[in-house]
């Protein structure tokens, strides 16, 4: 019945990529060595299971103390303690994911295979297969560091990464938690009579604050409309909203904006 207000101080940069095998052409009853397919899904695998390294900064280590506190989260303390451990991040981070994805998904860059392109009719081997990959990147990590990584995952001369193209926002450190902003929401959503904790987030998805935060301006994410934790309906065809969320958000809103302008 409490909820706990993430305030974004920080967001994900995305990096589309795309994975392109090569090989040879040829009749479906004579398997090749080559096969671009094969070549792309083993490759998708090995990508899509690989472990991430392990980065916190000021805003998900401050978020992730504060996760630990929770009642719901109480089988994951230990976990959430041994991620500065380098020796035991990725079993933390495994039982982290059992539990939320979502948290899992803060601690490192992601992958996530998404479309997947190759052939023309079903008895022959094409000479390409494509795969697209919606990556998020952390934001101090560039885009280089990451595919010499990758390059080293697949570790398979036939398969070539490539950006897919597509908007890139720019990579930023957390706006600061210290000024008069972030100080006034967090006053606000803390005089909510349900309000557990007020706490920074870094957000999975972007935004195009991020520009403005290269520009040396502060940007924050005020979480205006609550929703039940398991219900996750961004894109989906069944995304909604409360009438009730709506109703405070646009309370909260107007509160946040009336100190700010004071």
């Amino acid at each position: 019945g409490k909820i706990l207000f993430n305030i974004q101080t920080a967001e994900k940069i995305p990096t589309r990529m795309k994975l392109v095998a090569r090989g040879t052409a040829g009749h479906g009853s004579i398997p090749r060595p080559d096969n671009p397919v094969t070549h792309l899904a083993e490759a998708v695998v090995r990508l899509a299971e690989a472990e991430q390294p392990i980065r916190l900064n000021s805003t998900t280590r401050e978020n992730f103390r504060v996760q630990s506190k929770l009642p719901e989260n109480a089988e994951l303390a230990r976990a959430f303690a041994q991620l500065e451990d380098p020796a035991q991040a990725n079993a933390a981070r495994r039982e982290i994911a059992r539990h939320s994805p979502v948290l899992a998904a803060a601690l490192s860059t992601t992958v996530s295979p998404t479309m997947f392109d190759a052939g023309v009719k079903v008895n022959v081997i094409p000479t390409v297969a494509e795969a697209q990959v919606d990556v998020r990147r952390l934001p101090d990590e560039t885009r280089e560091e990451v595919l010499e990584r990758f390059r080293r995952i697949i570790n398979d001369p036939a398969v070539e990464i490539v950006p897919a193209g597509g908007q890139e926002m720019p990579a930023t450190e957390p706006s600061s938690r210290s000024g008069a902003m972030y100080r006034m929401m967090e006053e606000v959503l803390r005089a909510e009579p349900d309000a557990a904790f007020v706490v920074p987030a870094m957000s999975l998805g972007a935004t195009d604050g991020s520009y403005l935060h290269a520009r040396g301006m502060g940007v924050y994410g005020i979480p205006l409309f609550a929703r039940p934790n398991a219900e996750r309906r961004a894109h989906g065809n069944d995304e909604r909203l409360s009438l009730a969320s709506f109703n405070r958000g646009v309370r909260l809103l107007r509160e946040v904006v009336r100190r700010v302008v004071e």
